[in-house]
């Protein structure tokens, strides 16, 4: 009976042994797969930050491919700010560029008060297109929303940036480069573009302040005035046509058709329809800047 026992205690540990042996197998087998698993899964992560988003490009801009930490950093500092407009108006006052904030504000009031009236929109507001870009050095993140509002983020460090609300009221980074870059009289193009930019984003306050001082004193007593005559003979959501480009002297004078897309019950498919032809002299002056006049009629566009 000893001799039974024993060798059941022999047969009992050479199990255990195979047993021991085989979990540990299977242990080994489980953490290569893990292993595998994760060198896999770091493969994906560093294709995916190769992944490009095609942008639509159209006549007046062109937006090129960009990868998916681009699409990260832009939509970060989008939604980020738009955050900072709803929530912390001060915040968002003090991170706008300097350049940009006293041409376009008088104080943060000012700025507050634009906030305000601009609630509605900009609460609703969804990045629709992007791009980064580079300028003397410096990384632009150029955002543009559902409503054709721009947002250009200038980053200072990660994570750190300054903001510029529009691409009119100053030119920075890439539009500043395509300035150096045109001659003179596709300078003047630029200046009026920026002139339709700011009336169709009901910022009468970037004319007023571009126009001739005799222009403006002769024929606008107040600016009030102004507004109620630009809203007259300017539809919201036009489009410009240079018909016409002359130089005299220091000054430009040029011819441009005002038109928007007019939808008619006959036909499905919408149409550019000119409703006015406005003639305007420009000067171009130095930083980027240039002073304006334009012929006065007294007719306003029909409806």
């Amino acid at each position: 009976m000893k001799k039974i026992g024993k060798i059941i205690n022999i047969v009992i540990l050479i199990l255990t042994i195979i047993i021991i042996i085989s979990v540990i197998g299977i242990i080994i087998q489980q953490n290569n797969i893990k292993q595998k698993a994760n060198e896999q899964t770091e493969t994906e992560v560093s294709e995916s930050n190769m992944f490009s988003y095609q942008i639509p490009e159209n006549d007046s801009n062109s937006w090129s491919e960009k990868s998916v930490t681009d699409l990260n950093v832009s939509e970060n500092y989008f939604y980020r700010y738009l955050d900072l407009l709803q929530y912390d108006t001060k915040q968002a006052y003090d991170v706008l560029d300097d350049e940009y904030k006293k041409a376009k504000f008088a104080d943060y009031e000012d700025f507050r008060l634009y906030v305000e009236q601009n609630n509605s929109i900009m609460s609703q507001s969804v990045l629709e297109q992007y791009k980064s870009s580079q300028y003397n050095g410096n990384q632009y993140y150029i955002c543009k929303d559902s409503l054709d509002r721009y947002y250009i983020f200038e980053e200072q460090a990660v994570g750190r940036y300054t903001v510029t609300l529009d691409n009119y009221t100053v030119l920075k980074g890439e539009y500043r480069a395509k300035y150096d870059n045109e001659t003179d009289t596709n300078k003047v193009t630029i200046s009026i573009e920026r002139i339709s930019e700011a009336i169709n984003d009901g910022d009468y306050h970037f004319l007023y302040n571009k126009l001739n001082t005799t222009f403006r004193e002769e024929n606008f007593s107040t600016y009030e005035e102004f507004e109620e005559y630009i809203k007259l003979h300017w539809k919201n959501n036009t489009d410009i046509q240079i018909e016409e480009c002359k130089k005299y002297g220091e000054n430009y004078a040029i011819s441009v058709n005002l038109s928007t897309i007019d939808s008619t019950e006959q036909s499905d498919e919408s149409k550019e329809k000119i409703y006015s032809t406005e003639n305007f002299i420009i000067k171009l002056l130095d930083n980027y800047n240039f002073e304006c006049s334009f012929e006065i009629v007294t007719i306003p566009y029909e409806e």
